[in-house]
């Protein structure tokens, strides 16, 4: 079968968004509905390249939510999509901040360290991300205490970093605009930012409406480069396919 797909719209490649995952999930889910084939869509994502390390693009895109994944065995990348631990749908506000000058310099980290294969994490490292993720992010969310959360998961982030900064990252973000962003957004009032994947995309929680639309609307005219920025809140319907 071949498809022919005109994209109108859709985020910078290699912001740290999703977008390439978004993009391939869409056309086989519109592949699977003009197919007879006994395939599923977590088959097809794999033959594709997505779902390997990380289910949350998967996820997101067929349930929607805020969604935790229960990771992968190095051993066995590809084998399956991760599976989902939880699907939440916490009522926070979001402004998401993409500065655009670093996106090439990101994108060719990424493919470099891709070719050469992701190395194995300090010893320990990962229990100190698995108990912030579940003690820190999912019990505190359940409780309701959603600051406490997203700050366990702020938490995360700087703890990864450990990580990536044996891949090439300079520090807790990838880049001095997406400091910068970050630092932008917690003046607004951010009770956690994060930065997407790596980069160079950064978002920050809010629990008031206008805190995340002031911080987002005011990045372009605060931050001294090419940048997008918008507000957003949690999908909780995942990917919509409609007939023409």
């Amino acid at each position: 079968m071949t498809l022919a797909a005109e994209l109108r719209r859709c985020y910078p490649w290699g912001a740290g968004l999703g977008a390439r995952t978004a993009l391939a999930l869409s056309l086989a889910a519109a592949a699977l509905r003009l197919s007879a084939e006994p395939r599923s869509l977590e088959d097809l994502a794999l033959l594709l390249g997505r779902g390997w390390v990380s289910g949350l693009g998967f996820h997101s895109f067929t349930r929607g939510g805020l969604i935790v994944d229960a990771g992968f065995r190095p051993e066995r990348p590809g084998g399956r999509v991760p599976p989902l631990v939880a699907r939440l749908e916490p009522p926070i506000h979001i402004a998401v901040v993409t500065p655009l000058d670093p996106l090439g310099a990101v994108r060719r980290l990424k493919e470099s360290v891709e070719a050469r294969g992701y190395p194995r994490a300090p010893e320990g490292l990962s229990a100190r991300l698995a108990r912030l993720a579940f003690t820190g992010f999912l019990c505190n969310a359940a409780a309701g205490d959603y600051a406490e959360a997203f700050r366990a998961l702020e938490e995360m982030n700087r703890v990864a970093a450990e990580y990536w900064r044996g891949l090439g990252q300079s520090g807790v973000y990838c880049c001095r605009e997406a400091e910068e962003a970050a630092e932008h957004l917690r003046r607004y009032g951010a009770v956690a930012v994060l930065q997407s994947s790596w980069g160079p995309s950064v978002w920050g929680v809010y629990l008031r409406a206008e805190d995340a639309r002031l911080a987002a609307r005011e990045a372009a005219a605060k931050l001294g480069y090419r940048l997008l920025s918008w507000y957003t809140r949690i999908d909780a319907t995942g990917a919509r396919l409609r007939n023409p």
